[in-house]
């Protein structure tokens, strides 16, 4: 099992608002569907310049490669140059 945070976000104004809806809710649905315990998700203030979202979860090695290949194609779909991915194990300090 794996922690993994996946950050979103429309800096470059490239999607319109509806566009960047429609983005944030299938990254929220995928990570939520290959999630095996969900932590945090959190966007941007509904007045902020730019829109940018965060999910951080723990996946089994899978899951990972499913929802993996899913952003990959909401990318592509989405007109969006990346998707932040960032993974480790998490420890607890004592």
């Amino acid at each position: 099992m794996q922690t993994v945070i996946v950050q979103i976000g429309n800096s470059d104004n490239k999607l319109t608002q509806e566009k960047w809806s429609k983005f944030f809710i299938e990254t929220e649905e995928y990570v939520k569907r290959y999630a095996a315990n969900m932590h945090f998700s959190g966007h941007s203030l509904p007045d902020s310049m730019y829109q940018n979202a965060a999910f951080i979860f723990d996946i089994n090695l899978e899951e990972k490669l499913m929802l993996r290949s899913k952003l990959e194609r909401l990318c592509v779909l989405n007109n969006q140059d990346s998707i932040a991915w960032t993974e480790g194990v998490t420890t607890f300090i004592k």
